[in-house]
């Protein structure tokens, strides 16, 4: 894989650093070697190439091992003594000079970056580069990690790069420093490696994380970014693009928590399924309907207030920022303490959201609110990773983490992308749908944590089902005998099919007399055990063609000439 022009400066940063260092050694040498066969010694024979060269590479070095091959003349010492002085001189240069170049922050930038690229281009499995190594970055990164996923990280702040060294990775994490937005770096980082699964940008800067998307778009066309912005109108500009998904955590956290306003059991079943600490399938948010009050009219709270709107909740608005012509009955300017919070209702409210971007405002708000009114459901926004000790420790009904939610739903979208349309089908369609589906997934995962993975059927994926050797293509294949246990064919495994996928279209919940066709891909969530039985079963034809026939047939030559001699025997 071709570095980008970058990495290439390297040799060239060298040459042009050591051009004079190495030109004055080379002609020290070629005059020395030159008076060496010119001056003629005691016998009158000038000293022959070979020993010029012998003479002058321990003189040069000033190690002294004598006259030799025989005693020189005055002429001959005193060449020796002005080649001492001046290839020591030479030699003390040239080392000046390395060091002065090894101490060069642009070399060593540029000599990390080509150690950086070769190390990419080395990578033998499925990666994601992750551009910002915040909040968001780490906690992707390390999500990633759970599911043995290699990570390249691009962040500016040389200290975070530092830092990934001294982390707990279990697969392989590469990091570099240097703009995610840089075409040239991103090709460094694997943009154009066949391994490459998807390009991240969830940097602090959205104009970083357009780039770094359309930059993808140009260059891979094959890959679907994924970008943090929480510009309504850049968002739009980039979705209009095609092929990017655009993400901004607090859109996200507003639809989850209709989600959970509306349909609690699906939103139960999305954190199960993102494997959220601590969350099952029985868990619902008592989050209650009626008087809500938003401390903080920022990005957030315009969030909150567009998705509440038409939900059966009124809600009020305290913000110091809001314009007088902007304030009324829905809208207080001034910031949130006992008077205003009064004014907003709350010893009527049912819901208190504390939407700063301040975490120290957010902790004094909710002590108040705490101190007022013991039982309103509070809902507090922490926007710093460091400080999860504070907001773990307080009396907090539900902690909104932006990073966190931007972090869990990229974690959905690259382990199954197929899952948002699922959860949307369930969401939209009847509270029925949603507690079969949950019961299936109980009874065959239990309480532990799920695995999602995709099956494709293509050749490399499934070669007993489209390679040479198979003989289940002419019957066909039903997704029910896909989930067949091999050891005893009437029993399923423990896994349940969610998402089928064919020709681009996602087809919900499919039944097990599906007919399968090559292409398709289907999610599966199961246990591992079931995910590596599926798996294993695609690479056999032998074992799909007993799950699909109930039948095991002879595999060698010679028992498949003595069932044939049986049948022709017993006819």
């Amino acid at each position: 894989m071709a570095g980008s022009p970058d990495v290439e400066r390297v040799a060239n940063i060298v040459l042009r650093s050591m051009r004079w260092p190495l030109l004055s050694l080379f002609l020290i040498y070629v005059v020395g070697i030159a008076g060496f066969a010119l001056i003629p010694g005691g016998s009158g024979e000038p000293l022959s190439f070979f020993h010029a060269i012998y003479i002058l590479s321990y003189t040069a070095t000033t190690t002294g091992f004598g006259e030799l091959p025989i005693p020189f003349n005055g002429a001959q010492r005193l060449w020796v003594i002005v080649l001492l002085h001046v290839t020591v001189i030479a030699w003390l240069y040239s080392i000046g000079a390395i060091l002065r170049l090894v101490q060069n922050d642009h070399f060593r930038s540029a000599l990390a970056r080509h150690v950086f690229a070769r190390r990419v281009a080395g990578i033998g499995e499925p990666f994601v580069i992750v551009c910002g190594f915040g909040d968001a970055g780490s906690l992707l990164a390390r999500s990633l990690n759970d599911s043995a996923t290699a990570v390249v990280v691009i962040d500016r702040d040389p200290d975070r790069i530092k830092a990934l060294g001294l982390r707990n990775f279990d697969v392989r994490v590469l990091g570099v420093c240097g703009d995610a937005g840089d075409p040239n770096l991103l090709v460094d980082a694997g943009l154009r490696h066949p391994c490459c699964r998807c390009v991240v940008a969830v940097t602090d800067d959205e104009q970083i994380n357009a780039k770094a998307g359309i930059v993808t778009r140009a260059l891979n066309p094959d890959l679907r970014p994924i970008c943090r912005v929480g510009s309504r109108a850049l968002g739009d500009e980039l979705e209009a693009l095609g092929s990017l998904l655009v993400l901004d955590a607090f859109e996200i956290f507003s639809d989850r928590l209709c989600t959970a306003l509306h349909r609690p059991a699906v939103h139960a079943l999305e954190n199960w399924l993102a494997q959220v600490a601590e969350a099952n399938l029985d868990f619902r948010i008592d989050c209650p309907r009626g008087h809500w009050i938003v401390c903080g009219y920022g990005r957030m709270g315009h969030r909150l207030e567009e998705s509440m709107r038409g939900q059966d909740i009124r809600m009020v608005v305290i913000d110091p920022d809001i314009a007088e012509e902007g304030e009324d009955e829905n809208h207080i300017r001034g910031a949130a303490d006992p008077d205003t919070l009064a004014r907003a209702g709350l010893a009527k409210a049912a819901c208190v959201i504390v939407a700063t971007d301040d975490d120290t405002v957010n902790l004094r708000v909710m002590m108040s609110v705490r101190r007022l009114d013991p039982d309103v459901f509070l809902v507090v926004r922490q926007n710093r990773h460091a400080n999860d000790v504070v907001f773990t420790d307080t009396s907090i009904d539900l902690v909104v983490h932006p990073d966190r939610v931007l972090a869990r739903r990229i974690q959905l979208e690259l382990m199954s992308p197929g899952l948002p349309p699922l959860l949307d089908h369930l969401e939209n369609g009847a509270a029925a749908l949603t507690d079969t589906t949950i019961a299936r997934l109980r009874d065959a995962v239990g309480e532990g944590m799920p695995s999602l993975w995709v099956t494709e059927l293509d050749p490399e994926s499934a070669p007993a089902l489209i390679g040479p050797l198979s003989r289940v293509r002419a019957v066909g294949l039903r997704l029910g005998d896909l989930i067949r246990d091999p050891q005893r064919r009437e029993r399923r495994i423990d896994c349940v099919p969610l998402q089928l996928e064919r020709d681009g279209v996602f087809h919900p919940l499919p039944e097990h007399d599906t007919q399968l066709e090559p292409g398709d891909r289907v999610l599966f969530c199961g246990t591992w055990r079931a995910r590596t039985t599926t798996r294993a079963v695609l690479l056999n034809p032998y074992t799909l063609d007993y799950l699909v026939s109930g039948e095991d047939p002879p595999r060698s030559y010679v028992s498949r000439w003595v069932r044939a001699r049986r049948a022709r025997a017993s006819a």
